[in-house]
């Protein structure tokens, strides 16, 4: 039995990465593992676990798996302590990555003030998937610096990239008349948003005709200055759309219908958005970061300095006026062989089954 934890996630309504894993992941286990798969909560008051479908405390046995996606500290859910100590059953966690830790300076306070513990607690769970080869070094690093106390094995897997849940779009959109940006990502500094703005002010500047379509919501501790700057460059003139969190039919839209989608991020854990946009075929500009490395191997994508905004104004003109190359990209996206969630699912399986 996997019981998967949604104590967080079945609350939230916006689509941040952690959430959309959960609810992808999820919806696959169920449909492979069936009735031997259980949504829980961490109940406060009863301290224990909680099946939201029957509405019962379960009691799970040194059998079973309790598997979680969300990042939380212990002292945030009464008694879970004290459960994991006592090793009723298995633990499993998808870590995501440490940018609290390293990068606590554009990172939501509450997510800093948790992360050491979340961290520590995950060291003494029986797995931890890391959701690609990079966080697991980032897992692994951190184990280290505590002395190498850690009961959790560790192994990466791969996120799907079918957001819609269906059949992947089949062909090539020519993209040479496109001539829309999208950048999908939570208004904040991790996101890097200011370079992209920076970089599009100075090819428009130039005269070059093209708009750019942001969509996310906005962190509300350090999203207002970048709002601010939107809409004083709308003031302006400049073609620039932001919406906040849309539903999957509109982003597949948007991603079918833009020229390239871009990801200038500080830090990823993996960068999903970006498989998400390879599997509609999309290309993608992303900054040169370690995951952002994995997805781009398989072609389609271009990486940049994230850190030079000339360098991104060159490579956005590049591809702005590369009619044959945005077009051979866009076939390397379409023609890649990218990972599904039932993929994902499988691999989640496989490592509880082989630890049982």
């Amino acid at each position: 039995m996997v019981f998967f934890d949604v104590t967080k996630t079945s609350r939230q309504n916006h689509a941040s990465g952690i959430t959309r894993t959960a609810r992808r992941l999820s919806e696959s286990l169920e449909s492979l593992l069936g009735e031997s798969f259980v949504r829980v909560v961490w109940n406060n008051r009863r301290r224990a676990l909680f099946d939201v479908t029957r509405r019962r405390t379960v009691m799970p046995t040194c059998e079973d798996w309790f598997l979680t996606v969300e990042a939380f500290a212990p002292t945030e859910r009464s008694g879970f302590q004290a459960f994991l100590e006592r090793g009723d059953c298995r633990f499993g966690a998808v870590f995501h990555d440490a940018i609290p830790l390293r990068y606590p300076e554009f990172t939501w306070p509450q997510s800093v003030a948790r992360y050491p513990s979340y961290m520590k607690m995950l060291s003494g769970f029986d797995h931890v998937f890391g959701v690609s080869e990079s966080s697991c070094e980032e897992f692994a690093g951190y184990v280290d610096w505590l002395g190498g106390d850690c009961r959790a094995s560790i192994s990466p897997i791969q996120l799907g990239a079918d957001f819609l849940g269906g059949e992947r779009p089949i062909g090539c959109v020519d993209r040479s008349e496109l001539a829309t940006i999208l950048m999908v990502g939570i208004l904040e500094p991790r996101k890097n948003q200011v370079r992209l703005l920076r970089a599009c002010e100075r090819l428009w500047k130039e005269g070059c005709q093209f708009g750019l379509n942001l969509v996310g919501r906005v962190n509300p501790h350090f999203g207002k200055p970048l709002v601010s700057e939107i809409r004083r460059m709308r003031r302006m003139g400049r073609p620039i759309d932001h919406r906040g969190p849309v539903d999957d039919k509109e982003m597949a839209e948007l991603i079918r219908s833009c020229r390239f989608s871009i990801f200038p991020s500080r830090a990823e854990g993996c960068g999903l958005p970006v498989l998400e946009a390879l599997w509609m075929g999309t290309p993608c500009v992303c900054s040169d970061l370690p995951s952002h490395r994995e997805s781009a191997e398989g072609g389609g994508c271009r990486l940049v300095d994230p850190h030079g905004d000339a360098a991104w104004v060159r490579e956005l003109r590049i591809l702005l006026e590369g009619n044959d190359l945005i077009n051979r990209l866009a076939s390397e996206a379409a023609d890649r062989t990218l990972p599904t969630w039932t993929l994902t699912a499988d691999q989640v399986i496989r490592v509880l089954v082989s630890e049982q």
